[in-house]
């Protein structure tokens, strides 16, 4: 081969290699640790699941990794080695069965934003664990064993965003835990073993919009819980322990709380006054709590609220009237609710926004007809109930029909009867007019309940016709027979005047002789 040749290929060559790094369609592979991945024009090492104990060291030209993913290794402790990697803004050591982090560890990466060191096993945090690394955005350290958070724990994140402490075994935080988290916006508890909201330690996190408490054992939400989040949107307080919620539990959100998930406690009623000045509430989950009774004006002044789910309610069995009076409401779950088997009439009245209900799955035998906006409904699940199936329930077949020809998602081929016998367990979706033996007239009224009140009332006429007729007959029999018994008892006195008995005559006789 000619030199020129091999000069016009090498030059031919390098443009290939340039175009392809300045696309970035082509990861350029440089001198990499064993068993992982170097891309140095996306400035990122990839080592997971690589049988590695310690950081990587024996990599060219550290500094230009930005990205580093350390997943599912062996790495048991971190210690200043890291300071070798200062360019980092991604480490992802999960899964490595971490123990320990010695303090200082992350002094020299400070262009680092997120943290990654989920399902490890670590137990504790000092207050200089985290030195230096003051751009954190982001920070996971779910699935841990920690159990305590001490004063001044997260002190070097004045820009930290999120914060996930998922599925450790925290039961305790300090006051000052908290304290130098001044932009936090998000802060994940879940599954950890909390007993009560620690209200003092939330003072310095005024900025948190997003708190996740699920899977605690909080059972007492006392007064002024959340007095310093004046700016908390969104609470998750699902599957705790959670009995009682005084009065001014939410004081200080009334401008801010959107979203209020309380899922999966043990509730006996609705929290009625607790809700009282949550005006901006939008979203609201009671469901699986202990509730009973959904009373009138469970629901008084929660004037935004437009979804509401009210499911797995295994104690609910009645809805009282006026029980939401929720002008703003579009979505409304009540469904698998067994003992469900009332709703008034008027339970469900002045809903003039409601577009999406849930009636699944509950116990109701009968739908009062005016009882939804059903002309303004969008979608509608009545599935999974058993109804009597007579004539107060043949509306429902026009309902079905009005809204399958609109083409509206109405959910009820489940909606089954429980009786008559000759229907039972037939959907009701399948069933004809003259299925229902309800013969409509033109004047809109069920004919068989009409004849029935018409028998009755015919029955009564002629009942009081007959009675006064046999009244009248026996009064005239009277004054027919009166007149005869009257004139023979008179013939026989005038009788017995006249006529001389015989011994009389026979002692006149005598003394006349004499």
């Amino acid at each position: 081969m000619r030199s020129g040749d091999w000069v016009s290929e090498k030059m031919i060559l390098t443009r290939i290699i340039l175009l392809f790094m300045t696309f970035g369609n082509v990861c350029i592979a440089v001198h990499c640790p064993e068993n992982c991945n170097c891309f140095k024009n996306f400035g990122l090492l990839d080592c997971s699941n690589a049988f590695k104990t310690i950081i990587p060291d024996d990599i060219d030209s550290p500094k230009f990794i930005t990205e580093l993913v350390l997943r599912g290794n062996q790495i048991k402790q971190l210690n200043v080695d890291l300071h070798q990697y200062s360019s980092l803004t991604y480490f992802d050591i999960n899964s490595n069965g971490l123990i320990n982090i010695e303090d200082n560890s992350f002094e020299h990466l400070g262009k680092l934003h997120t943290l990654i060191m989920r399902n490890n096993l670590l137990s504790n945090l000092s207050n200089k664990t985290f030195h230096g690394l003051n751009n954190l955005v982001s920070l996971d350290i779910s699935q841990n064993h920690l159990t305590v958070l001490l004063d001044n724990t997260f002190q070097y994140f004045p820009k930290l965003l999120e914060l996930n402490l998922t599925g450790n075994f925290i039961h305790s935080i300090s006051d000052n835990a908290f304290n130098g988290l001044y932009a936090l916006d998000s802060l994940h508890l879940i599954s950890n073993r909390l007993t009560t909201i620690p209200t003092v330690a939330f003072k310095n996190v005024k900025h948190l919009r997003f708190l996740n408490l699920q899977g605690n054992n909080i059972y007492h939400l006392l007064n002024n819980s959340f007095y310093n989040n004046s700016m908390l949107a969104d609470i998750n307080i699902a599957n705790n322990n959670l009995k009682i919620i005084e009065d001014k539990a939410f004081s200080g959100l009334e401008n801010s709380l959107e979203s209020l998930d309380l899922n999966q406690n043990y509730l006996h009623v609705v929290p009625t006054q607790a809700f009282l000045q949550l005006e901006q509430l939008s979203k609201l989950n009671l469901g699986a709590n202990r509730i009973s009774v959904i009373a009138s004006n469970s629901f008084y002044n929660l004037s935004h609220l437009e979804v509401l789910y009210l499911n797995d309610l295994n104690d609910l069995t009645k809805i009282d009237g006026l029980a939401f009076n929720l002008t703003h409401l579009r979505v409304l779950h009540i469904a698998f609710n067994p003992l469900l088997k009332y709703i008034h009439p008027k339970a469900l009245y002045n809903l003039p926004a409601l577009k999406i209900v849930y009636l699944n799955n509950n116990g109701i035998y009968k739908f009062p007809k005016h009882f939804l906006p059903w002309q303004n409904l969008e979608t509608l699940d009545l599935s999974g109930n058993f109804i009597d199936c007579d004539c107060d329930a043949q509306w429902l077949l026009d309902v079905f029909n009005e809204i399958s020809n609109k083409k509206k998602n109405f959910i009820q081929k489940s909606l089954c009867c429980r009786s008559p016998k000759h229907l039972l367990d037939l959907p009701v979706s399948t069933l004809k007019p003259s299925d229902f033996h309800c013969h409509k007239l033109a004047y809109g009224y069920d004919t068989k309940h009409h004849n029935r009140t018409l028998v009755v009332v015919i029955l009564s006429v002629c009942s009081t016709v007959a009675t006064i007729l046999i009244l009248f007959s026996l009064w005239h029999f009277r004054e027919k027979i009166f007149p005869i018994a009257q004139w023979q008892s008179n013939y026989e006195r005038q009788k017995n005047i006249l006529t001389i008995p015989q011994n009389e005559e026979d002692s006149l006789s005598v003394d006349t002789v004499a």
